[in-house]
C-alpha cells in the first residue's frame, strides 16, 4: 500500500505572532480575543473556565489558517461522559490528499486534560501557544501510527494482497467463523471481512471496534462500582453533617449511571433533593439540584462562572447541597 501522509508541524513563534494578528472572521478583534484567549484576571489557562471550548476555537481557527501545515486539518469536538457532562475531546486529523484520492480522517480520543495541555503553568497567550503545541504533537503522533498499521509489512502475506494463513487458528466472536487467515500481519475473519484482535478478559477474537467498545464499557463500569462504594461508606459522615430530620440517602441508580449520595429535606411545600456524585473521572464531588416542585434541576456552579463546581471533600459538597436545599424551601414557603 503506497500511502504519503502529510507531516503536522507548529512553530510556537509563528504561531505566537498570529494570535496576536486581527481575525479574519473580526477584524476588531485579535486571533486570541475571538477565540476567548485573555491575559486578564482570571486568564486563560488549563483551569479556566470553558478551557476546552476555547482549546476547540484555537485549533479550528489556526488550521483554517494553516499554521499545522498545508496537508492535514484538525478539529476538536468536545465529548461527554456517562453523567452527561463535558469530559475530554476527540482530536480529529483530516488529511488532504491530491484531487480526485478520497480524503482520510483519523481520530483520537482524549479524556484526560494533560494531552490537551502544554505546561500546567502556562496562562494567557502562552497557554494558547501551548494547547496548538500539544495538539500538533499529538496529530503528528496519531498520524505516525496510522502510517505504521497502513502501510507496515503484510507479514506472512502472499505477496498479492491475499490473506495468508497461520499454525494458530481463532475464532471471530461475531460469526463464529474458525479461521487462520492473516490479514497485513493480524487476524482476519472472512467472514465478517474484518481484522480479528484477541479480548484478554474473555479470550474472544472481536473487531477493533468491538475491543474499543469493551474496554470502554469496562471503564465505566469501574467508574460505576467505585462510586457506589464511595457513595455507601460516605452516608454516616453525610447524616452527621445535615439538619435534624432531613434524610441522607444512597439508591440504585438507572443501569450505567454513576452512583450517589441523595440529602432532601424534611416532608414540606418544596419538594427538593440534591444529588451528590462521588469523584471519579479525575473529577471532584459534584452537586446537583433536582426541584421536583417546579420541575427543574441544575448542577451547583463556580462562583462567577458556567462551570460545574467540584469539591475536593465530602464536607464542603454536604455544606454546599445543604446551602442551596435551604435557599429552595426558604423561596417555596414564602
Amino acid at each position: 500500500m503506497n500511502l504519503n501522509l502529510p507531516t503536522v508541524t507548529l512553530d510556537p513563534g509563528r504561531a505566537r505572532g498570529w494570535l496576536t494578528e486581527p481575525a479574519e472572521q473580526d477584524p476588531a478583534e485579535t486571533n486570541a480575543e475571538y477565540c476567548g484567549v485573555t491575559d486578564i484576571d482570571p486568564p486563560f489557562g488549563w483551569e479556566s473556565d470553558h478551557f476546552l471550548a476555547r482549546a476547540d476555537d484555537l485549533i479550528a481557527v489556526a488550521s483554517r489558517a494553516r499554521l499545522f501545515g498545508p496537508g492535514a486539518g484538525l478539529q476538536l469536538y468536545l465529548s461527554a461522559d456517562h453523567d452527561g457532562v463535558t469530559d475530554g475531546g476527540l482530536l480529529v486529523v483530516s488529511v488532504h490528499p491530491p484531487a480526485g484520492r478520497p480524503a482520510l480522517r483519523v481520530a483520537s480520543h482524549h479524556l484526560d486534560y494533560a494531552d490537551l495541555i502544554w505546561d500546567t503553568a502556562q496562562t494567557g497567550l502562552d497557554a494558547a501557544v501551548g494547547v496548538l503545541r500539544a495538539a500538533a504533537a499529538t496529530a503528528a503522533a496519531v498520524l505516525a501510527h496510522a502510517r505504521r498499521a497502513l502501510t507496515g509489512p503484510a507479514a506472512g502475506g502472499d505477496g498479492r494482497g491475499r490473506p495468508a494463513m497461520t499454525s494458530t487458528p481463532g475464532t471471530c466472536a461475531r460469526c463464529g467463523t474458525e479461521t487462520a487467515a492473516r490479514w497485513h500481519g493480524a487476524p482476519w475473519c472472512p467472514g465478517c471481512r474484518i481484522q480479528l484482535v484477541r479480548h484478554e478478559p474473555t479470550g474472544e477474537w472481536v473487531s477493533h471496534a468491538e475491543l474499543e467498545r469493551r474496554r470502554r464499557q469496562a471503564r465505566d463500569a469501574a467508574a460505576v462500582e467505585a462510586t457506589r462504594r464511595v457513595a455507601l461508606d460516605a452516608l454516616p459522615a453525610a447524616h452527621a453533617r445535615i439538619p435534624r430530620h432531613w434524610r441522607a440517602t444512597v439508591d440504585p441508580p438507572p443501569p450505567g449511571a454513576t452512583w450517589a449520595l441523595t440529602i432532601a429535606p424534611a416532608a414540606g411545600p418544596v419538594d427538593v433533593a440534591a444529588q451528590l456524585t462521588p469523584p471519579h473521572s479525575g473529577r471532584g464531588w459534584q452537586v446537583r439540584i433536582h426541584h421536583r416542585t417546579g420541575q427543574v434541576g441544575y448542577p451547583l456552579y463556580t462562583p462567577g462562572g458556567a462551570q460545574a463546581a467540584q469539591f475536593g471533600g465530602l464536607a464542603d459538597a454536604v455544606d454546599a447541597a445543604v446551602a442551596a436545599l435551604l435557599l429552595e424551601t426558604d423561596k417555596g414557603g414564602r
